[in-house]
């Protein structure tokens, strides 16, 4: 088995299901997954292909995808051996179908989903799928070459700061992400009230700073409207008088450097 199926297998062990694999179909057709599970008044089973790709929909596909799934899921000789399985196996009639699809253009996965829902067909993407996964790995010792795998990233590679660091941002290797979706990488991280409570400890000033200075934020009427923004009326007075040239400038200077700087700060 492929390591994406090894994994899909695995989620769908996580979620409960039982799964037999790789059902031939006929001549040139395989069924991939049928997923089992058992609840207190029926049992439910889930015809699931894995169409994944690094690149993107197979070869050949991309103007016609839609159709591509529903011919995995839904083509005659599939349907009838899906479903003859089924009943001769589980006693059940009824068949849900789900396609786990691989890399493909962010902007049209809405229309992807909505478009295969009217099939009768759920839509998972693989990322959701190896996020989950990769989430709930534990230290035990997994058999399973591609999860054991998995176990290894988890823990060597995205478990050591410095590491991860260099896999995402250094340019002198070839790393995981380009420079339009490394700024999409710190926006997200951004958004995360964890990673913003820890960017405000003491020991994180330095390097504010120096991110401060390579930002647009260095143009003084930015950098006043964002200090406006962060600190209160108070607490802009303490600034100011921090901005002051020297403690013991003349009363006449003062007031005129706190008029120009009340103005400057709105």
């Amino acid at each position: 088995m492929h390591a994406d199926r090894d994994i899909v297998n695995f989620w769908l062990m996580r979620r409960g299901y039982s799964t037999v694999q790789s059902i031939k179909a006929s001549r040139n057709r395989k069924i991939d997954f049928l997923a089992v599970r058992y609840k207190a008044d029926r049992t439910a089973v889930t015809h699931v292909e894995v169409i994944s790709a690094l690149s993107g929909p197979p070869a050949g596909t991309q103007t016609s995808f839609e159709q591509y799934v529903k011919d995995r899921l839904l083509a005659k000789s599939v349907e009838t051996r899906a479903r003859g399985y089924v009943k001769r196996h589980y006693g059940a009639t009824a068949l849900e179908r789900m396609a786990v699809i691989g890399e493909y253009p962010r902007s049209r996965k809405d229309q992807l989903r909505i478009a295969l829902k009217k099939a009768g067909i759920i839509i998972v993407f693989f990322e959701d799928v190896l996020f989950e996964v990769l989430s709930g790995l534990d230290m035990q010792d997994y058999q399973n070459e591609a999860i054991r795998t998995l176990q290894v990233v988890k823990y060597q590679l995205l478990g050591k700061p410095d590491t991860l660091a260099r896999l995402l941002g250094d340019r002198s290797i070839d790393t995981v992400l380009n420079t339009n979706t490394r700024g999409e990488f710190v926006g997200a991280l951004l958004d995360q009230p964890e990673i913003i409570k820890t960017l405000g400890r003491q020991a994180h000033e330095e390097r504010l700073i120096a991110a401060l200075k390579a930002s647009s934020l260095r143009r003084a009427e930015r950098f006043a409207k964002a200090v406006s923004e962060v600190i209160g009326t108070k607490a802009k007075r303490q600034f100011l008088k921090h901005l002051l040239v020297g403690e013991k400038a003349p009363p006449q200077q003062k007031r005129k450097l706190n008029a120009q700087l009340d103005q400057f700060f709105g």
